[in-house]
């Protein structure tokens, strides 16, 4: 068995009508090539989907609905390709930058029979003191300080949640209110 990661299905900004539809097929088809591939070769390829901050799956929540998706147009032969070929990365810094618990997410994926096909050990700052803006940049690698966030600001879909353009605005109006408090709730400050 060969497993695989890639993209949660497109960049949240990036977002236009009728994407998600669009992304539905062409996942839908993937699976179904993978089930055509192993019987042709014996070979099983599973394609893990790793949930990302800023991208159309950041939560469990947001996998959990696009695999209901996923199952609810898949026609039989797609709905034994889901179950089989396609999954989840779960990388557990992206978890936490979202404050999602990595136990309760992972219980709710097992629940919603999203089988983990990857884990990616890796870590996520935190940040206790207060930051001013200029110790926050200095933290931008103008990569992944989208994946930046504060559990004090004015909550986002996740109660605080808050993106790296939320906090420049915020900085500008607020310095020195970027501090981290408690980012996982089954784990002290």
């Amino acid at each position: 068995v060969v497993s695989m990661s890639t993209v949660p299905v497109g960049y949240k900004a990036h977002h236009k009508e009728g994407f998600s539809d669009s992304a539905i097929f062409n996942i839908l088809e993937a699976a179904e090539y993978l089930a055509n591939l192993q019987d042709q070769t014996g070979q099983t390829i599973r394609l893990a989907l790793e949930p990302e901050p800023d991208c159309l799956l950041e939560t469990s929540d947001e996998t959990i609905e696009f695999f209901s998706q996923l199952r609810s147009v898949a026609s039989p032969l797609h709905a034994a390709a889901i179950e089989k070929h396609l999954g989840v990365c779960f990388d557990t810094c992206h978890f936490a930058v979202n404050f999602e618990s990595p136990k309760l997410a992972i219980q709710k994926l097992a629940e919603n029979k999203i089988e983990i096909f990857k884990f990616q050990l890796t870590s996520a700052l935190a940040w206790k003191q207060p930051l001013e803006e200029d110790d926050f940049l200095v933290l931008d690698d103008r990569v992944y300080l989208h994946q930046t966030r504060s559990a004090v600001l004015a909550p986002r879909k996740i109660e605080g949640s808050q993106t790296q353009s939320d906090k420049q605005s915020a900085a500008e109006a607020s310095p020195g209110i970027f501090k981290i408090v408690n980012a996982w709730p089954d784990t002290p400050a």
